[in-house]
């Protein structure tokens, strides 16, 4: 009986290493109260993102997420707002537990920001509720993230539904760290929603690797600097 459960496991391991996968995430904002003046702008937002789509790659290693037109800067400038509401601007790249990276242009510069501290210790609060999404059961895991801005400090409420019968740890913008991966995220009233999901078993290798930076910065260095350089602009105006 012990070697036919090592022998299972085994197996086990041999086929989640050898499988590859590709989400296809859209974005959309909600708003369940407000004024007619706040929903003509989510409808106008939206209207923005409803042909932007997003990709999650990953094998059992590493993940990469990212926008699939990575042409932003031919973007005006109601598009680009809605495509930096709760993330998803930049690529975000997840290696197993030990690195999580946020790729991103600031006014010209490239960064690799260093998440990986802030993901890691995100605590979540598992949940009984479930909901089906493209055939596969999910269920419910909330937490609460302090995020800082040149504005101030805030909070985010975080809701997202994770499968376990897809056995990976990974998820959009950058989020991981539940015991399946994550179909349906959302950050305060921004939701991603998966609408295709691939797994592969023919062991074909994708192109997961880091994005190249002209800076390798930790979240609170380049949060200093956006207040830097958020300062100078205030003082000009």
């Amino acid at each position: 009986m012990k070697t036919t459960i090592i022998t299972y496991l085994l197996l086990f391991n041999f086929i989640l290493f050898g499988q590859t996968g590709e989400v296809l995430y859209v974005k959309s904002l909600n708003i369940q109260q407000g004024s007619k003046q706040d929903k003509d702008k989510v409808f106008k937002m939206n209207s923005d993102l409803k042909d932007l789509e997003y990709t999650l790659k990953f094998d059992a290693i590493k993940s990469l997420f990212q926008l699939n037109n990575l042409l932003e800067n031919d973007f005006g400038n109601n598009r680009k707002s809605a495509i930096r509401l709760g993330g998803g601007k930049g690529i975000y790249y997840t290696e197993s537990k030990k690195k999580s990276i946020h790729n991103v242009d600031y006014f010209g510069i490239k960064y690799n920001v260093d998440y990986t501290y802030i993901h890691k210790t995100l605590e979540w609060s598992t949940k009984t509720d479930t909901k089906t999404i493209e055939g596969h059961k999910c269920y419910l895991a909330e937490s609460v993230r302090q995020i800082e801005n040149p504005d101030g400090v805030f909070y985010q409420q975080i809701k997202a539904w994770y499968c376990p019968e897809i056995n990976y740890s990974f998820g959009p913008i950058g989020y991981y760290g539940l015991p399946g991966l994550i179909l349906e995220l959302q950050i305060d009233n921004v939701t991603y929603k998966a609408i295709r999901i691939k797994i592969d078993d023919s062991r074909k290798k994708l192109n997961i690797a880091m994005p190249k930076a002209e800076k390798i910065v930790s979240y609170n260095e380049y949060l200093n600097i956006s207040k830097e350089l958020y300062k100078k602009m205030t003082r000009k105006n």
